[in-house]
């Protein structure tokens, strides 16, 4: 509408592929023998019959730019998503596989879905402080924050499954980022928190999801500083997970932990060279 202001509006439909592991006739088959012909194992493989990802998306947003080297927008989504892929897993006990008598065989493999949607809102504000005095005019921040609401029905058929509605596989709730940079000179330095809220990762067979699996919250500490040596070299160093964010599942709810990985932090750096 004007030199300060820019909206946008699309409509898009899209196709996406399964991931080539997902698809691939071949399976994992695990089992101890823990009495005289008994068994506990588990199975778990592709599905060469799985249908692509196809969705219709509806996105809009209105950006607003600070006189002063910034930027504030808001952005609106909404996705209707058809065939959506996730993880099935299931316990069966006191079963007949391949001639071996289980009192325990965990099954999982990549299945489709009916169909799901995934609606939210997305706020942005950038700004560099360039009215404060030399040298603090390099400072600024950045920060977004994403409140998503989405659901998946896995089938509307009782006889196949869950008909249930969740939300959806892989989706946070809440997404925030938030960074203080400078940069000014031949320096570039970068101090970033991020945080995503739990997630569904799969489900089970069984009615209520007291053993679907989700990812727990995550919200992570990192830096990163450039200092440009000439136009072609750059010097980069990186320090991530400053706060040893572990990594955790749980199946159903939080108290039920299936899964902790502790993490310590890492550091990377070198040399950049730019043709």
């Amino acid at each position: 509408p004007n030199r300060a202001w820019v909206l946008r509006a699309s409509w898009t439909n899209t196709l996406g592929r399964p991931n080539y592991p997902d698809v691939v006739p071949t399976r994992d088959y695990d089992f101890d023998e823990v009495a005289p012909g008994r068994f506990i194992g588990s199975l778990s493989g592709g599905n060469p019959a799985l249908e692509p990802y196809e969705s219709m998306n509806f996105d809009a947003a209105a950006e607003y730019y600070l006189s002063a080297s910034g930027i504030l927008s808001v952005g609106i989504f909404h996705k209707r998503i058809d065939n959506p892929i996730y993880s099935r897993g299931d316990l069966l006990e006191n079963v007949t596989f391949e001639g071996r008598t289980f009192e325990r065989l965990s099954t999982s493999r990549p299945e489709n879905a009916e169909s799901g949607e995934i609606t939210g809102v997305e706020f942005n504000l950038q700004q560099q402080f360039t009215a404060l005095p030399s040298p603090f005019d390099g400072l600024g921040v950045s920060l977004n924050h994403t409140i998503v609401d989405s659901e998946v029905q896995i089938t509307s058929d009782p006889t196949q499954g869950r008909t249930d509605k969740l939300p959806f596989f892989k989706q946070a709730d809440t997404i925030s980022n938030f960074a203080l940079f400078y940069e000014k000179y031949r320096v570039s330095v970068r101090v970033a928190v991020s945080r995503t809220g739990d997630y569904l990762t799969g489900i089970s067979g069984t009615p209520g999801g007291q053993f679907d699996s989700y990812r727990t919250q995550r919200t992570l500490w990192d830096a990163k500083a450039t200092y440009r040596l000439s136009d072609r070299w750059r010097l980069f160093g990186e320090w991530q997970n400053l706060n040893d964010e572990p990594l955790a599942n749980y199946s159903g709810n939080s108290a039920r932990v299936t899964a902790y990985e502790a993490y310590d932090w890492t550091v990377n750096f070198g040399v950049n060279w730019s043709l």
